[in-house]
């Protein structure tokens, strides 16, 4: 991937000159899943030379994301923690609020890139009390789009309606977050100029081979036979994931494919009720939990099929993972997988919520070895051609340069000395 995106580039003294470090804030409550590696795989990689970063951040809800932490202020990035809740909660909203406010204020920030719903939202209203930052949010999918019961819907797409009119620009992950926010008309559309930036993961890391005796080691921890057809999932255990709809397509592909494992890998507070019901269904034998893995990417060299039967997503690098591993996927026809998975070229999809189809994909799968060997190739051909993740993290910067040039003028000659 390579920019498209001209930004300055000349060092001081050379030419022309960086009066100083751009000042960009980040801010999030989402810190688990792919919100966090998205997180972490940016500020791991934006160049520091030209950014000056702070990031607000909230460990309620992924206390491991502390262990982020140490990396980013090694770095040079400065953490400051406000609290935040997933939920709304009228008393903690209004003092996280209060506290983006007098940070943001404080800051004298150029940027303010605001990530997921809850830090969308709160962070918005707050800038709009800080000195004229450029306001990024990026969605990484919308409340609304899982709050369908009813009015709680409504409200929540009020909210984003609300929210919308004071931010400068979205920063979309996929095409399909784009379109939904088109058509729920969300904010005005000069907020959708800037590219869609899909994720994007170390090429390098995941085209390496996994070695045969590691993978042996594995399959005899987990007991694992060389006969067995193993179906996997990487995903947190809750409402989102809909680990249920596959539990409940288990005695479907067990009956006619008894020698099928199923690999689930994570963990959250709806393990505890997934592990009940395959005991209900008596088949503990065909299914092995792992729990949160460091380090998934041998498991994936377990797999024969990769399945996600999410209710909604953003761009999961799960998917991203499975196609580097070379497996079929099997997916809901939910916005993000449907710009990651072609059915009937690197995967099939089912209906959301359907169990039955479920049930039938893979079955497919498992009875057809050329089938899943074509998907297999095609899976790891889309992946090949994915984002490399230093290129990623290039447009990543352009694009912050591209959004404050365009919003905010005055702030990007203040930062940008042009020269000869």
């Amino acid at each position: 991937m390579t920019s498209t995106i001209d930004y300055p580039r000349r060092t001081e003294g050379v030419g022309g000159a960086l009066v100083r470090r751009v000042k960009l804030a980040v801010v999030l409550e989402a810190t688990t899943g792919g919100t966090r590696r998205h997180l972490y795989l940016l500020l791991e990689k934006i160049d520091l030379r030209r950014f000056e970063v702070t990031l607000f951040y909230s460990a309620r809800r992924g206390p491991r994301f502390i262990e982020d932490l140490a990396d980013f202020r090694e770095r040079g990035i400065r953490c400051e923690e406000i609290p935040m809740t997933r939920e709304i909660s009228p008393v903690a909203d209004a003092a996280a609020f209060f506290r983006l406010c007098a940070a943001l204020r404080g800051g004298g920030f150029d940027i303010v890139h605001l990530h997921s719903s809850k830090a969308g939202f709160l962070g918005r209203l707050a800038c709009l009390f800080a000195r004229r930052p450029c306001v990024i949010y990026s969605p990484h999918s919308f409340a609304f789009q899982y709050r369908q019961d009813g009015l709680k819907g409504h409200f929540y797409l009020w909210l984003e309606r609300l929210a919308g009119l004071f931010h400068d620009h979205f920063l979309f992950v996929s095409e399909d977050e784009r379109l939904i926010a088109r058509r729920h008309r969300l904010a005005p559309e000069r907020t959708m100029a800037l590219p869609v930036l899909p994720n994007a993961l170390c090429h390098e890391k995941w085209s390496q081979a996994v070695c045969e005796r590691r993978r042996r080691k594995l399959r005899g921890r987990l007991s694992i036979g060389e006969d067995h057809r193993i179906v996997g999932m990487v995903a947190h255990f809750r409402p989102q994931k809909g680990h249920r709809h596959l539990i409940e397509a288990l005695p479907r592909v067990v009956a006619e494919q008894p020698s099928t494992r199923f690999l689930l890998i994570g963990d959250g507070p709806l393990l505890a009720s997934a592990k009940a019901r395959v005991r209900e269904l008596d088949l503990e034998a065909h299914v092995l939990f792992t729990g949160a893995l460091d380090d998934p990417l041998p498991y994936y060299d377990l797999m024969d099929v990769f399945v996600l039967t999410s209710l909604w997503e953003g761009h999961p690098y799960a998917i991203l993972e499975a196609f580097a591993r070379g497996l079929p996927v099997v997916v809901t026809r939910v916005p993000g997988l449907r710009d990651l998975v072609v059915p009937g070229e690197n995967g099939l999809t089912i209906p959301i919520g359907d169990s039955a189809a479920l049930a039938e994909a893979l079955l497919r799968l498992l009875r057809d070895d050329t089938l899943r060997g074509t998907l297999a190739r095609q899976a790891k051909e889309t992946f090949a051609r994915s984002p490399r993740l230093d290129a990623w993290a290039s447009e990543y910067e352009a694009i912050y340069w591209r959004a404050l040039e365009s919003s905010r003028p005055a702030r990007f000659h203040a930062v940008v000395s042009q020269e000869g």
